[in-house]
């Protein structure tokens, strides 16, 4: 009767380390590394490094607490886009829902990563303000490729207004670069990202604010369309569970409060 019983403890708890050992694996093989992409768009999104950005450090933060690492890369906005259409890349960092659903981007859209306003901006020197698209007749515009503009796109592709169209993975440091050298006479964009590129590359007291273009948009984190295999709900909700128990530990206001960015939600 001893050594039965004995038997069957030894059994208990070799069933009990099997188990426990099953979980770690079934674990360790839901934690996956993501990879992350955005152009330059600060404070959204910045060089990749120990400050990327807000977005990538809200992003990192929340899916970490899911057990997944999350890999950032600066990319040129186009490049972003078509990545993600073909799922070789996760996500996609500071997008409006006017470029992702067309694209049918899985996201959710009350999990917003801030709010964006379009602002033009020409040198101080310049007396030229935006009325509507009929006013940029006579003028040359900086636009970063790829983005939604709103009322400026059916007139860009008509051609009934120049645009220099900018690329690659900072286009509103070239745009302010070319501004400033007198290659085009007015840019366009989100004002933080203006205002805060223009800062850091030493320009801001070169250029004025001439206009808002269009009314405010949601800034988002998009994941591949669902025609695209993978786990792109499960991770969908691994942010959104992130981000709320980030809201609650007060690790979200403090990464904003590193950029000097208001809570969008007060």
């Amino acid at each position: 009767m001893l050594l039965k019983t004995l038997v069957s403890k030894i059994t208990l708890q070799i069933a009990g380390i099997s188990y426990i050992a099953s979980f770690c694996l079934s674990a360790n093989a839901r934690a996956d590394t993501l990879t992350a992409v955005a152009d330059a768009w600060e404070p959204y999104t910045q060089a990749e490094g120990t400050h990327p950005g807000y977005i990538p450090e809200l992003v990192t933060e929340a899916m970490k607490l899911s057990g997944h690492t999350v890999k950032y890369r600066l990319w040129p906005f186009q490049q972003c886009l078509e990545a993600l259409d073909s799922g070789k890349v996760d996500m996609i960092l500071g997008i409006y829902s006017s470029e992702a659903e067309p694209r049918k981007y899985q996201f959710d859209k009350k999990l917003i990563f801030g709010l964006s306003t379009n602002h033009f901006f020409t040198l101080t020197t310049s007396k030229w303000n935006y009325k509507n698209p009929n006013s940029l007749q006579n003028m040359s515009i900086g636009l970063a490729f790829g983005y939604d503009w709103g009322e400026l796109n059916e007139p860009a592709a008509s051609k009934k207004i120049r645009v220099d169209w900018i690329s690659g993975s900072n286009p509103m440091e070239k745009s302010l670069r070319k501004l400033v050298a007198h290659k085009i006479d007015v840019i366009a964009d989100d004002e933080l990202v203006v205002k805060n590129t223009a800062k850091r590359i030493g320009v801001l007291q070169q250029i004025r604010e001439a206009g808002q273009l269009g009314s405010s948009n949601n800034v988002y984190v998009t994941f591949p369309p669902a025609t695209v295999p993978g786990k792109s709900k499960i991770y969908l909700q691994n942010l959104t569970d992130g981000i709320q128990k980030m809201r609650q530990n007060g690790s979200f206001q403090r990464i904003l409060a590193k950029y000097g960015v208001s809570d969008w939600q007060k």
